[in-house]
């Protein structure tokens, strides 16, 4: 399995945009954001709530929600590929229309992706 997610728009645009994938396998998990060059290994449990977050669940239609309009905020879009090749649209939040109708785990990964496009950009930054 592989989840991929990216963070758009804010003030910056294009210039604020982040990306990264979290990578499963037998020796664990990672994330990676290539154009960065941001790199870390998760921790077991780290990697266990974010697998367990974007596991595709039987009753979603799998149709990522649209954004509520926010110019000044960012979007963060999460899709997970799983090992039969298939994608799955987690989330396109922020969405406060359909915010009821997310899961605990939902909201775990979405803060989860939040603070790691944080630590993505603050690499991006101080790395150039």
């Amino acid at each position: 399995m592989k989840i991929h997610f990216v963070r758009s728009g804010g003030f910056g645009g294009a210039a604020t945009r982040v990306e990264g994938d979290i990578t499963f396998d037998d020796h664990g998990a990672q994330v990676i954001s290539a154009k960065s060059g941001y790199q870390r290994p998760l921790a077991a449990s780290e990697a266990e709530m974010l697998r367990c977050a974007a596991e595709p669940k039987p009753k979603s239609k799998n149709n990522p929600p649209k954004a509520a309009a926010m110019p000044d905020g960012y979007q963060y879009d999460i899709s997970t590929v799983t090992d039969d090749g298939k994608v799955h649209h987690l989330a396109t939040l922020p969405d406060t229309a359909n915010a009821s109708s997310r899961t605990p785990e939902d909201e775990e990964l979405y803060k989860w992706v939040q603070q790691e496009s944080g630590k993505i950009w603050d690499y991006k930054i101080n790395h150039r």
